[in-house]
């Protein structure tokens, strides 16, 4: 039985398919770095703070106090642009281009919140469940069948996006000198005290306050100790 020969002409039409296909797989993966501002639609002023997540994933960033950010992303990704008071945005990595981003307000989101009773912390727990639950299941351990290296890679992943994902918490409240002094001398705490609050607002609030904006956030814990603090002292 003679082998099969296979031709010139479909060795370069195998060539040439098989580097389609290794372009086409670095076309999927190709980074680019985006920026841009957020703006109110009505007023066109700039919005500080907007939260802009990676859809289906935990990467993400904010905006500054100017409306502006600039994120690392994949061609194929879609931004998801959103705030409280504000209608959720989403936008295709695909057709962007240096522009604007303008939300439109949404009263009715913050009208439903005093209408029916609902406290802020468990309108927050609510809007920011499907993402706790995706982070839960993320955090399982690797299949047994994955390599060694694999696995590690998959842990370092999972640090990594843990550190973004709680990076406005560490910034302003951790790291924040002036947050800690100011709750301490408005509701004269000592540390201890202090600290105590802190832990009882971190055990609370955790499955959504590293998903909120700044200010949002730094409301909610200044609210928390506002009530808090009346007990204790």
């Amino acid at each position: 039985m003679h082998p099969i020969r296979i031709g010139r002409t479909v060795k370069h039409v195998l060539l040439i398919s098989l580097l389609l296909c290794l372009g086409a797989t670095a076309h999927c993966q190709e980074k680019r770095a985006i920026k841009g501002i957020v703006l109110d639609s009505a007023t066109f002023k700039r919005l500080a703070y907007v939260n802009i997540k990676v859809k289906n994933t935990v990467r993400g960033t904010f905006a500054d106090s100017k409306g502006s950010f600039f994120l690392n992303v994949s061609i194929f990704d879609t931004l998801v642009f959103s705030m409280i008071g504000y209608k959720s945005y989403e936008l295709l990595v695909t057709d962007w281009e240096p522009l604007l981003i303008s939300l439109s307000e949404d009263p009715k989101v913050l009208d439903n919140v005093t209408v029916e009773g609902i406290s802020l912390e468990q309108y927050y727990r609510n809007l920011f469940e499907d993402q706790h639950t995706e982070l839960e299941d993320s955090r399982k351990r690797a299949p047994f069948f994955y390599s060694k290296s694999r696995k590690q890679k998959v842990y370092v992943k999972r640090f990594e996006d843990e550190y973004l994902r709680t990076k406005v918490y560490r910034d302003h409240v951790v790291a924040s000198d002036e947050l800690r002094n100011s709750l301490m001398r408005k509701h004269s705490l000592t540390l201890t005290q202090y600290y105590t609050i802190l832990r009882e607002f971190n055990e609370r609030n955790h499955s959504f306050m590293y998903y909120l904006a700044a200010p949002e956030l730094i409301s909610l814990i200044n609210a928390y100790f506002e009530k808090r603090a009346n007990r204790i002292n």
